[in-house]
């Protein structure tokens, strides 16, 4: 079953547990790796350094890897959440509907679930953390996480055009 593409609307069932964060953008963790794609996922992109199972687990779904720990965060791993979040923004524009998920759908996969707003909508990264907390419950509450997203600048969030839904927004009730 496809729920609806609804702000803040979540999905709770023995394969998945995510919100959506825009319509085909979601965020959260993987139950069951195999029955996304009958839940009308195209892509999931994974973000703990620690659930990275092989790509037949996710039963054809296209896989975008960030191996990241939830804490400070390194050099490198910046990069692969800068990388990850490039990817799924490419894979929204081109009509996917993404999940990005970590082991609880909180930090690492609101870190990547972030970036990939910051390039697809000029908003303030303030407001972009405030919609991504809204509608997906204890997301972003690492504080180096934060700190590294708002201190992105304009030139490196690489905006090349702004989402084509009204911001923020309105979320499920």
């Amino acid at each position: 079953m496809i729920p609806a593409e609804t702000p803040g609307a979540t999905i709770w069932d023995p394969a998945v547990d995510a919100s959506c964060i825009v319509p085909r953008l979601w965020q959260g963790s993987v139950l069951r790796g195999d029955q996304l794609h009958a839940r009308g996922f195209d892509v999931i992109c994974l973000c703990a350094k620690d659930f990275q199972p092989d790509t037949t687990y996710f039963g054809g779904l296209r896989v975008i890897r960030a191996r990241l720990t939830d804490g400070e965060l390194t050099a490198h791993d910046w990069h692969d959440a800068r990388d990850a979040g490039r990817h799924v923004a490419q894979a929204w524009r081109e009509g996917k509907r993404v999940l990005v998920a970590c082991i609880a759908g909180q930090n690492r996969s609101g870190l990547v679930m972030a970036l990939a707003l910051s390039e697809l909508t000029s908003m303030p990264m303030n407001a972009v953390i405030g919609h991504v907390r809204a509608c997906r419950k204890d997301a972003l509450n690492t504080k180096a996480f934060v700190h590294r997203l708002l201190g992105l600048t304009d030139a490196e969030r690489r905006v090349r055009e702004p989402l084509a839904i009204p911001w923020p927004p309105a979320r499920a009730a």
